[in-house]
């Protein structure tokens, strides 16, 4: 989207004013586009990093689930051998 010199006064400047203004703008342009682009890989960089901690957090979580499972059997299991002597 090339933006075009506009106003009172662009009419009183010289041609090679209005030229050089004119590729000025065009740089412009250019650059904020060149940014924009940069940006938006650097926030697909960011969003890919997001989902890969998001699934080794997931599987982390999974992990210790396990622990928790097993945990919870040898606490049992411990549980029922002390209640057995009580009896």
């Amino acid at each position: 989207m090339a933006r075009k010199l506009k106003g009172k006064m662009s009419e009183k400047l010289k041609d090679s004013q209005k030229q050089k203004m004119q590729e000025t703008l065009k740089n412009m342009d250019k650059v904020r586009e060149e940014d924009n682009s940069n940006l938006r890989d650097l926030i697909k960089q960011k969003l890919a990093w997001a989902m890969t901690e998001k699934e080794k957090g997931i599987a982390q979580m999974r992990k210790l689930e396990k622990q928790i499972y097993k945990l919870e059997g040898i606490i049992l299991f411990i549980q029922d051998i002390l209640s057995d002597k009580k009896k």
